[in-house]
């Protein structure tokens, strides 16, 4: 059990693919922390115990969500890496809890952010640490064009230059 992260997701296989390339869909039930885990070849069995999620505040979790819907219609292309599926998904009516799974699956977040939203069964909080996440994106993604533009601004300064230098010299 050292070597397995305490929390998951409880499962339900919606359908596998049997081709050259095996593929499992699942469906989400519920986030769960694993009390046990047990061996019993060829498969593991596990006792645990249900993280139902829960909203630690309404009012806050409303507006994370419309901060989030309004910075994914902003930016979604980039975020999402163009997903229009996930867009559609997010522009439908769908639950907070939902909303921050299908974010955080999707986002390029690190194999630490997953797991911090994993473990997170309040949606409040959720939302919080899912629209910071965004913001440190979003301001990732502006430094870089910034230093893009530098350095391409600089460049043509120095073609420039060379341009100038080698004409003085004819």
């Amino acid at each position: 059990l050292d070597s397995v992260f305490p929390n998951g997701i409880i499962a339900k296989v919606v359908y596998h693919l049997d081709g050259a390339i095996n593929k499992v869909k699942l469906l989400g039930i519920t986030r769960c922390k694993i009390n046990e885990l047990t061996q019993e070849s060829p498969f593991w069995l596990a006792n645990v115990t249900s993280m139902p999620a829960y909203n630690s505040n309404i009012t806050e979790e409303l507006s994370y969500v419309r901060l989030l819907v309004n910075e994914i219609e902003k930016n979604g292309q980039r975020l999402l890496a163009g997903n229009k599926e996930v867009i559609s998904i997010i522009s439908q009516a769908i639950t907070a809890d939902k909303l921050s799974d299908v974010l955080v699956y999707n986002l390029k977040l690190d194999l630490i952010s997953k797991i911090k939203y994993l473990k997170t069964a309040d949606v409040t909080l959720r939302l919080k640490y899912l629209l910071e996440d965004v913001k440190k994106e979003n301001a990732i993604f502006e430094l870089d064009s910034k230093i893009e533009e530098d350095v391409r601004k600089s460049i043509n300064e120095s073609q420039k230059e060379y341009y100038l230098r080698e004409k003085m010299k004819a």
